[in-house]
């Protein structure tokens, strides 16, 4: 597929921070973020709507939409993902999913030689994480992420003895216990808190992924999990 020229929209519903961001050839236009809990499902298309018109723009320009794939809150993810596409197929625009850990881990990643570790609590005594160096490209194809390590789910042991000396983690971390982070110091590693304001990341990454034609399909794309919701059939 051709990459998009035009308006590029990102959301991202992951946590209990949302986000939607709109840029256009790379520029971040206008982005806004706030507090949503449990109600991205009532919030999200007023979000867009508001921030259009702040703008200046109209649903008519959206060439592409980029969305947070994850992992974060099941309820959040579905509703980003099912307005992603609902966009993507009404507009007929073009669609990128972004990784959460990248997004989390791109703003430290282009500013240094080090490996950078996002990590997000997961639940279950688990721990989300990966490994990524950043790639300085400000052309076309704009700001880049070399993943090293997939996104995975293990307990903090395994997590632990894959850090380096050197590394960098980040994420939301004054939720992880304390002597967690004590381990992950003791490593030799460098800990930075990151803002759950990740939605200009994501815009980054996905209009990087469009500019190359890099695209997914609406009809497979599915969010990030790592672990299958533990929701049961109904009775």
């Amino acid at each position: 597929m051709v990459a998009p020229e035009g308006l590029i929209v990102a959301i991202d519903t992951s946590g209990d921070v949302a986000g939607v961001a709109i840029g256009e050839g790379g520029i971040l236009i206008a982005e806004t973020t706030w507090q949503a809990r449990q109600a991205h499902s009532r919030e999200l298309l007023p979000a867009l709507d508001w921030l259009l018109t702040r703008a200046g723009r109209g649903k008519d320009e959206i060439a592409g939409v980029c969305v947070c794939l994850g992992p974060g809150s099941y309820a959040g993810l579905r509703v980003g993902l099912s307005t992603t596409k609902a966009l993507a197929y009404s507009l007929d625009a073009s669609l990128a999913g972004v990784g959460r850990l990248a997004a989390d881990a791109l703003p430290i990643a282009l500013t240094t030689d080090a490996r950078v570790i996002p990590l997000q609590a997961a639940g279950r005594a688990e721990l989300a994480w990966a490994a990524y160096a950043g790639i300085r490209t400000y052309g076309h194809t704009g700001r880049e992420l070399d993943e090293l390590i997939a996104p995975r789910l293990d307990p903090a042991g395994v997590l632990l003895e894959a850090i380096q000396p050197g590394d960098i983690v980040c994420g939301e971390l004054r939720s992880l216990p304390a002597p967690l982070i004590d381990s992950i110091i003791a490593r030799g590693a460098r800990i930075v808190e990151v803002s759950p304001n990740r939605v200009i990341a994501i815009a980054a990454l996905g209009q990087a992924r469009l500019a190359r034609g890099d695209i997914d399909n609406a009809d497979t794309l599915v969010p990030m999990y790592l672990r299958a919701p533990a929701i049961g059939p109904q009775r």
